[in-house]
């Protein structure tokens, strides 16, 4: 584990008593060597839709304040821009959408390792959108789809060996994600996203991510870059629930 001015911090005394501590070196070694995103989304259970927005807004600018020192660093000069924006919580939205995979990616770049990513509570904002009758508003402004995409994309981007590209312009439209393998000899992935609001709909909306993928032809993007093979996601949620698509 890290402190918050960027030192390790040895926390292992409190796993003395645990199981874990007798599952040999192979596992200890890891303990306390990478760097987390820790997050929970419990105090998005809000009456209206701006204020769990800002909720979670406030949440994701606290955690990237935790994480400031890392600007200290030339590396990020490029990336420090965006990070004080969205730390100082001036960002629009679609930079909140991609947060937590830039923030990953940030700490990635910082310490040379891939960060852990903790979320806590993470089916709160969706769920309180249906009890508090305000689904209608998320989904007005596509946020839906756009905060499974972010958790998505920034649960994929601890992948080891594999790149996450988000929203690239291809074909005849926008991929929602490129999973890409560091080696053109393992197979690359195509993922769209798709939502609803009626359980019934979900393998139908499933069904119609995948032909998006086909009619809007994404993948000669992976062809492009030297990826023979390749297949797609496509992936439906409803509320708490998913359905995914492979073909």
């Amino acid at each position: 584990m890290y402190t918050e001015e960027g030192e390790k911090k040895d926390n292992a005394y409190l796993f003395d008593d645990k199981k874990i501590m007798q599952a040999g070196e192979r596992y200890l070694a890891h303990m306390g060597q990478y760097p987390v995103i820790n997050l929970t989304f419990k105090d998005a259970k809000q009456p209206d839709f701006e204020l769990a927005y800002d909720a979670m807004r406030r949440q994701i600018a606290n955690e990237y304040l935790r994480h400031k020192f890392i600007l200290s660093d030339e590396k990020l000069s490029e990336e420090r821009e965006e990070y004080l924006s969205i730390m100082r919580r001036k960002a629009d939205r679609g930079s909140y959408n991609q947060s937590i995979a830039f923030l990953s990616r940030c700490l990635e770049k910082y310490y040379g390792r891939k960060a852990i990513i903790l979320l806590d509570e993470y089916d709160v904002p969706l769920e309180n959108a249906f009890t508090e009758n305000f689904y209608e508003t998320i989904s007005s402004f596509d946020e839906s789809e756009n905060y499974y995409h972010g958790l998505v994309a920034g649960l994929l981007s601890g992948m080891k060996g594999y790149r996450t590209v988000s929203n690239r312009e291809t074909g005849k439209g926008r991929c929602d994600l490129f999973v890409k393998p560091v080696s053109r000899r393992k197979e690359a992935f195509i993922v769209e996203f798709k939502t609803t609001k009626k359980m019934k709909e979900i393998e139908k909306r499933a069904e119609e991510a995948l032909e998006q993928i086909a009619e809007k032809r994404y993948f000669p993007e992976l062809e492009e870059d030297g990826y023979d093979q390749y297949c797609s996601y496509g992936i439906a949620f409803c509320g708490k629930d998913c359905c995914v698509r492979v073909r």
